[in-house]
């Protein structure tokens, strides 16, 4: 949207949805998914992470390894592998990286946190 789209439609629209959509971009309108309505209402909260899952995120980000993010934290892997999956499903995401990308991208961890 900042970079000036006019619409985004997932793959599984249906045929007629892809038309209208088409129709609505090239007649000056714009047209976005329902999913990608609400994904872009969300943008730039913090999601409700606990702080404990904001310590992983952030250490994540620093590039930090389920084992390495576990002895900072005093916590076993399987543990930090829990509080991952919470901070990819509260994100939408499925990997660290994405998780990592979007906090950066969203400014939920600061400069000087990196």
């Amino acid at each position: 949207v900042e970079a000036g789209v006019a619409g985004y439609l997932l793959k599984d629209e249906a045929p007629a949805t892809v038309v209208q959509a088409i129709r609505a971009v090239m007649g000056g309108g714009a047209w976005f998914s329902q999913k990608v309505v609400e994904k872009l209402a969300r943008a730039g909260e913090w999601p409700a992470l606990t702080r404990r899952e904001q310590e992983v995120l952030r250490l994540v980000v620093l590039g930090k390894t389920d084992q390495q993010i576990g002895l900072e934290l005093d916590l076993a892997e399987r543990t930090v592998r829990y509080y991952l999956q919470k901070v990819y499903e509260k994100l939408g995401v499925n990997t660290r990286v994405e998780a990592a990308v979007q906090a950066v991208g969203r400014g939920w961890i600061a400069n000087s946190e990196r």
